[in-house]
């Protein structure tokens, strides 16, 4: 750097000069703390964390030991899913709708179905009556009502109908 003195007396200092009147350009500075410069020196490329406690379990023993245990929980969850088996033990019963007009013999034909599959008498019918016909198969007999809702939603259920007629 060069002082010059200005005519009014006042000292100004002036960068020295280049060839050709330029000024000399600023270096970029290197750096000497930092992930990089660690990096740079070490040549390997990796660098040890910042501060190594930080990544470390916050808690006491019971909550460590309660973190291990439920990720060791998840991953054998992972492993094998225990598969259920959703199909029923028995098939669902073979439905049998008894339909037709009142004084046919509808309760009649039931009284006997029951007295043919079960070998006893029934005494007083009451809702669907449900018989061991084999050793994988049920029957559910049904007195079907004359009015016509329950007709519908019996049909809907029923694998079997049998119309009664007096002829």
């Amino acid at each position: 750097w060069l002082k010059k003195v200005h005519p009014d007396g006042s000292r100004v200092k002036h960068p020295p000069a280049m060839e050709g009147g330029e000024k000399k350009k600023k270096g970029h500075k290197k750096k000497n703390a930092g992930v990089k410069a660690k990096k740079k020196k070490d040549k390997t490329g990796k660098v040890d964390r910042h501060n190594p406690r930080a990544f470390t379990f916050s808690g006491g023993t019971r909550s460590v030991q309660k973190r291990v245990q439920h990720t060791a929980e998840k991953l054998s969850k992972k492993e094998r899913a225990p598969k259920t088996d959703k199909t029923p033990d028995q098939p669902p019963p073979f439905i049998v709708v008894v339909q037709g007009p009142p004084g046919v013999g509808k309760s009649t034909l039931i009284r006997s179905l029951v007295r043919h599959y079960s070998k006893q008498r029934l005494l007083s019918m009451r809702g669907p009556i449900t018989l061991v016909s084999g050793r994988h198969r049920r029957l559910t007999i049904v007195e079907c009502p004359q009015e016509v809702p329950a007709m519908l939603d019996l049909a809907k259920v029923a694998d079997l109908v049998l119309l009664l007629i007096d002829a």
